[in-house]
């Protein structure tokens, strides 16, 4: 995803947020690429200061299994909309402090 992606007039990662934000989801995070390449395999480095519509997106979702299933489902015209791969990986909370 980019930064310029969109869906309904609005930046995708924010809409991907908002549907987050409604499903009661435990906890988001968008960040801007640093430095990144594609299947080009070229590097790109994003400086932090220049005013850039196309650094990539990264957002990070955390939730049951229960709620990341059904927001996958929600979200996926969304994810279709995205300029870069939608990528879901599991994991396991080692954090009591949530």
């Amino acid at each position: 995803m980019k930064e310029d992606d969109r869906f309904n007039n609005l930046p995708l990662y924010h809409a991907v947020v908002r549907e987050c934000s409604k499903r009661k989801i435990l906890w988001v995070n968008v960040q801007t690429a640093v430095e990144e390449f594609g299947t080009d395999r070229v590097i790109r480095k994003n400086k932090i200061f220049e005013l850039s519509s196309h650094a990539p997106i990264l957002v990070e979702i955390f939730g049951t299994v229960d709620q990341i299933e059904a927001l996958v489902e929600e979200i996926r015209p969304m994810l279709e909309m995205a300029s870069g791969p939608s990528i879901i990986l599991e994991g396991q909370l080692i954090s009591p402090h949530v």
